[in-house]
């Protein structure tokens, strides 16, 4: 986990290897928050599981990457035209939703 950069956001260190964090977390995807280049992982970096994954989840990462590491997923939903009432609503699937709008399935 600490070399692929996907360390918990909330500071904590996993020993988890990142295959395990996916069955672990019940995560989809996941973006190199805190990525050791020495190690290989850099912050462009995005890891997923192969069930499931959608392009608007990899976008969705991707986006993470692009508009910087410390955006959080309701930043990130205003900054594709959503409101703060509809992420409080719908959570993380309203990028989603957008994305989808937008072409991005």
């Amino acid at each position: 986990m600490g070399a692929a950069g996907l360390q918990p956001r909330n500071g904590l260190v996993s020993d988890f290897a990142v295959n395990d964090f996916f069955q672990q977390a019940g995560a989809s995807s996941g973006t190199a928050v805190y990525a050791r280049a020495s190690q290989g992982a850099t912050l462009r970096d995005v890891y997923y599981t192969p069930a499931g994954i959608t392009a608007s989840v990899m976008l969705h990462e991707s986006l993470h990457i692009f508009f910087g590491p410390n955006l959080n997923d309701p930043e990130l939903a205003t900054r594709l035209g959503g409101t703060q009432a509809e992420f409080e609503s719908e959570g993380s699937q309203l990028i989603t939703r957008i994305l989808g709008e937008h072409g991005c399935r």
